[in-house]
């Protein structure tokens, strides 16, 4: 159950913080409203939006948008920056629900976890195009969820690998932990 959202408008750019790349397109929609249509030339990262005044903590962010793409050459994904006061910035990356190619609307998100006391004083919400072409937006929403205990480990099915990065910002070394369940192979 979502507790929190706050929806931002993609009825116009008004409000978007990149000023180039971007224009408000009346005729392609999700919702019928219009949306937000960026026209990449090459690799571009767009700062949609800077939200402050958040007053939370122990909890999961989440930053969902509908995107659609056209002769994408390349992937579309979210991005959402979180800024701790003394200790920098961090990111979360939608590499998991990418858009490449010409794609109708889908739905995409990226989680960020924070843990009991980090409470980040701006969260960025950025889309990342790695290649030219030409990409909507619609519908985009940052909300927050039911806590989640980061410390518990998380369910592995046999086969499959899960890898959590902690990175203090780009440039920062990874630290990364495979947790693998192996079956016994039937004869």
């Amino acid at each position: 159950m979502w507790l929190f959202s706050k929806p931002f408008p993609s009825t116009n750019t008004d409000e978007i913080i990149a000023r180039s790349d971007v224009e408000f397109d009346k005729d392609v929609s999700s919702d019928g409203k219009g949306s937000v249509r960026i026209v990449g030339k090459g690799p571009l990262t767009v700062k949609l939006f800077e939200v402050t005044g958040l007053d939370v903590d122990n909890t999961r962010l989440t930053y969902e948008a509908k995107v659609k793409t056209e002769k994408l050459d390349g992937k579309a994904y979210l991005e959402m920056w979180c800024r701790f006061p003394g200790k920098g910035e961090f990111f979360s990356r939608g590499l998991q629900m990418v858009a490449t190619g010409d794609t109708n609307w889908m739905t995409m998100e990226t989680p960020f976890f924070l843990k009991k006391g980090e409470k980040p004083d701006l969260v960025r919400l950025n889309l990342v195009l790695t290649g030219k072409g030409t990409v909507w937006i619609d519908g985009i929403r940052l909300l927050k969820g039911p806590p989640v205990s980061i410390n518990k480990k998380p369910p592995v099915a046999p086969g499959v690998f899960f890898i959590r990065e902690n990175c203090q910002d780009a440039s920062a070394s990874t630290d990364v932990s495979i947790s693998v369940t192996l079956s016994p192979l039937s004869a």
